[in-house]
């Protein structure tokens, strides 16, 4: 579990086994905590997206599966993300339904709050997120799948870790 501090880019990571004994604790600084860059995808590497047989009223799903997997695979570190806006496509509740089945659940699950909610969800494949956008009402308002390390949105601004750098000095200051 990785839980943003107060400070944007300070990070409380905490690692619990199945019992919830605290295998480590510790505070971690940067624009995501290390552990969602490398143990999101620990299994995943060469993880193929061979898709299933669809369920009836699916329509747009196999194509974007098609493009998912050839992203998927030509993708390498420093590339800029693939972004599937599903928003804007006509896909049926099927479609929905057989992309999550077919992407599966990955490992780690990012909530990042502001004026509506995003979250932020890795799926079984390396490198796919599927990102949905929430306006204050909870009403999905943007729903896309990325390919990339990590989606942008779940990254502190390096203005804001230079805020926090600041902020972090002049709190440090009282206590000398």
């Amino acid at each position: 579990m990785a839980q943003e501090s107060v400070l944007i880019g300070i990070w409380r990571v905490r690692q619990v086994d199945a019992a919830q004994t605290v295998l480590d604790d510790h505070l971690e600084v940067g624009d995501v905590p290390h552990a969602v860059r490398s143990s999101s995808f620990g299994a995943a590497p060469g993880t193929a997206l061979l898709p299933g047989a669809p369920i009836p009223g699916v329509q747009n799903a196999p194509a974007l599966l098609v493009e998912i997997a050839e992203k998927m695979s030509t993708w390498t570190p420093g590339d800029q993300a693939h972004v599937i806006n599903l928003t804007l496509l006509p896909l049926t509740r099927e479609d929905l339904i057989h992309l999550g089945s077919e992407l599966g659940v990955g490992p780690a699950t990012i909530l990042s709050r502001g004026y509506g909610n995003c979250r932020i969800g890795a799926t079984r494949m390396p490198n796919v997120w599927w990102v949905k956008y929430f306006n204050s009402q909870d009403a999905l308002i943007l729903n896309t799948i990325e390919i990339v390390d990590v989606p942008a949105v779940a990254l502190a601004a390096q203005e804001d870790l230079a805020d926090t750098a600041d902020r972090l000095q002049e709190i440090l200051t009282l206590f000398q």
